[in-house]
């Protein structure tokens, strides 16, 4: 891209070419210098690097598999074989864990590790002990943190049925991005939000118990998640944390208020967080539960039938989110959680 760059630059009267370089190459350096070399060649190309036996040991890009992290550690040939460690530092500075590693010359070392969920959410940093340069540290982003979810379900003698259970692909889709936990009270959920719950999932609660309804609004408004789920519970009666106004009951294929024929996804809006997701034509709708129009509405949508009624809808409460999906979380309503594209949209909600 650089020498593209250069090509379109007028360089006609350039007299030399001077390339500053650390010494450090991710697999372009050769191919960059020839295009350097004859990109004028009436200007001699000079590189200056450090010599080969100052040339430091530097970090790859670390990778993240399920709980382990793994990084690599780049040794040049010029450097000794021998020991080295790897500190994992927090955001306040202090050192979490020291993993060693056996340096190999000219070749990578991959360096793994595992960390508690709530040590893992505080790591800042990679860095080798000892090394004060750039390519010796690896900064990590709130993309390393690994969420903590809830999932809840109303009980139905589907439970038993793993397939046919309201949590079943929920818990499939958001498995690889999150700790999931399975609360069995509202004593559970209490202690999970004070233990840092990032989101919470209900699959068809029609209405969330008096005794943590206000513990959930309260953990909502301070940036929590809630996701739910339609179903005829939550049809048949709701509480007040829903994103939209619902109509009573729910639409059903072949009733008065419906579609003759099951009904299709339409693209996703540019601002909803679903945006450039690839719909599959084959997922259809066959049940779902309606929002009463509102001059909010649209606003409010982000994923919509053919028809245009909403599949998706979500609100800002406070500091957090409460997010609706008008169809069930299994596919009793729909065959969107049989799909891919429902585990890419866990994604992006997560």
């Amino acid at each position: 891209e650089l020498l593209e760059k250069l090509k379109a630059a007028k360089l006609a009267d350039t007299k030399s070419i001077l390339w500053l370089s650390d010494g450090l190459d991710v697999g372009s350096g050769k191919s960059f210098a020839e295009g350097l070399g004859n990109l004028l060649p009436q200007a001699p190309l000079r590189v200056i690097a450090p010599e080969a036996n100052k040339l430091p040991v530097g970090l790859g890009p670390a990778k993240l598999d399920k709980s382990e992290i793994a990084i690599d550690v780049l040794t040049p040939d010029t450097h000794p074989a021998g020991a080295a460690s790897l500190a994992v530092k927090a955001s306040n500075g202090r050192t979490l864990l020291d993993v060693p590693v056996t340096l190999a010359p000219g070749k990578a070392v991959t360096a793994r590790f595992t960390l508690p969920t709530a040590l893992r959410n505080d790591i800042q940093s990679i860095m080798l002990t000892g090394e004060t340069h750039a390519a010796a540290r690896q900064l990590l982003d709130d993309r390393w943190r690994r969420r903590t979810i809830a999932l809840v379900a109303a009980e139905s003698s589907e439970q038993a049925q793993p397939l046919l259970s309201p949590l079943h692909y929920v818990s499939r889709g958001l498995e690889p991005y999150a700790e999931l936990f399975t609360p069995a009270s509202p004593r559970d959920i209490s202690d999970l939000i004070d233990a840092g719950l990032s989101m919470l999932v209900l699959a068809d609660v029609g209405t969330i118990p008096d005794e943590i309804l206000p513990k959930i609004t309260d953990w909502v408004d301070k940036g929590g998640i809630l996701l739910r789920f339609a179903g005829p519970r939550l049809a048949a009666g709701h509480d007040d944390l829903i994103p939209v106004r619902l109509r009573e009951g729910d639409r059903t294929l072949g009733s008065a208020l419906s579609w003759e024929t099951p009904q299709t996804l339409q693209e996703f809006p540019r601002t909803s967080p679903f945006a450039g997701l690839t719909i599959d034509p084959r997922i259809t709708v066959t049940r779902q539960v309606l929002a009463e129009p509102d001059s909010d509405l649209a606003a409010k949508t982000w994923a919509s039938l053919a028809d245009g009624t909403p599949l998706v809808t979500a609100e800002t409460k406070g500091k957090g989110l409460v997010v609706l999906f008008h169809v069930t979380a299994n596919a009793n309503w729909s065959n969107l959680p049989l799909s891919g594209l429902f585990v890419e949209m866990m994604s992006r909600v997560a």
